[in-house]
């Protein structure tokens, strides 16, 4: 995942759409303006990554000149009949993309709103969503024509037009962020997105920011990457969870065993720390002789050091409690939890 250096990318954006703002900069016309069209839901941690890290390149060198971008903020979130839905990462998110919903319509020029959704992703990529209004004095904007609208039918009514737009897709979206480029979607390369947009431009004069770019084959295939999927296959989100416990153990083993050689220490017993206190209410500061849980026969032989504690705490429904214990960056984990029914790791 590409380094995030916040104010320096905000203020270098920014000042890339003032100075266009100031020098009244038109970006030429293009009949053969090539579509890009970004399907992604507000609070998956791989859709804030790709607006505050990728897209912004789209402004260097110009070539967004030769670009028709087009942001559908809907996702994974599921209609509930009646005009209802839930999304992903619980309402916080709907919030949010009835928010950014509102703010393409409130401001159709892509020199107008992207500014604005770019700021609420930064916010969402540093886990501070909830300060997204301050986007509105950092860039000098009108709060009211957002407000009104997302408070109002209105909202409602963009967020089900997105909704039948990104489920109309075809092939249907599996994931997002879901990228496509003149209709093909990029699946998994979809970071490589700008040498596609290269590939398909058609005009005579070949911008300056593509040379240079590499061009990777499309391909469908089951992988893992940093998406939010709309299901999680069973057989990634198992190898997922075996592979994520698998290498905690063995970096607890490993501590144990240095632990050994510095103190001479042969107990086997793992206390818990204070952190798992606040995860596991079950267990308190004073319970430090309880051990983990053995999690089975098969991950375990009987010389483990690990004691069994609770089985139900390996459980994936209870999959937050082993993330705090491993104490696991949130974004890392969160594509463990796109399935329906499963843990929501950006919630906690």
């Amino acid at each position: 995942m590409a380094a995030y250096q916040p104010g320096v990318a905000f203020s270098a954006l920014c000042c890339l759409f003032l100075l266009g703002s100031a020098s009244r900069i038109t970006l030429p016309s293009d009949s053969n303006k090539v579509s890009l069209v970004l399907y992604y839901e507000s609070l998956c941690p791989f859709s804030a990554n790709f607006i505050v890290n990728y897209l912004p390149k789209l402004f260097q060198d110009d070539l967004i000149s030769v670009v028709d971008l087009r942001l559908v903020p809907w996702g994974n979130a599921k209609l509930k009949g009646n005009d209802t839905f839930e999304c992903q990462h619980g309402p916080a998110e709907c919030l949010l993309n009835t928010v950014e919903a509102c703010a393409l319509d409130a401001w159709p020029k892509l020199n107008d709103h992207f500014p604005f959704i770019y700021c609420v992703e930064a916010l969402v990529f540093k886990s501070k969503y909830f300060e997204w209004e301050s986007c509105f004095e950092k860039l000098g904007l009108e709060a009211k024509p957002v407000n009104d609208c997302y408070s109002s039918e209105l909202g409602k009514k963009l967020d089900l037009q997105y909704a039948a737009e990104t489920n109309a897709l075809e092939p249907p979206h599996k994931y997002v962020p879901w990228v496509v480029v003149d209709g093909q979607p990029l699946y998994e390369d979809y970071e490589n997105y700008l040498s596609y947009v290269c590939k398909a431009y058609k005009g005579a004069a070949v911008p300056k920011a593509c040379g240079g770019l590499t061009f990777n084959r499309i391909q469908d295939k089951e992988t893992i990457h940093p998406v939010c999927y709309r299901e999680m296959p069973a057989s990634t989100l198992s190898s997922r969870t075996e592979s994520t416990i698998m290498s905690w153990i063995q970096k607890m083993t490993t501590s144990m065993q240095l632990a050994q050689e510095l103190t001479g220490y042969r107990d086997q017993t793992v206390p818990i720390p204070a952190a798992a206190a606040k995860v596991v209410p079950d267990i308190g500061i004073e319970d430090q002789g309880e051990m983990f849980p053995d999690l089975t026969s098969t991950l375990f032989t009987d010389s483990s050091p690990f004691k069994l504690l609770d089985d139900q705490a390996f459980r994936l429904n209870d999959m937050n409690r082993i993330a705090e214990l491993l104490r696991t960056d949130d974004r890392e984990m969160s594509d463990l939890s796109t399935s329906e029914g499963q843990t929501d790791w950006l919630a906690w």
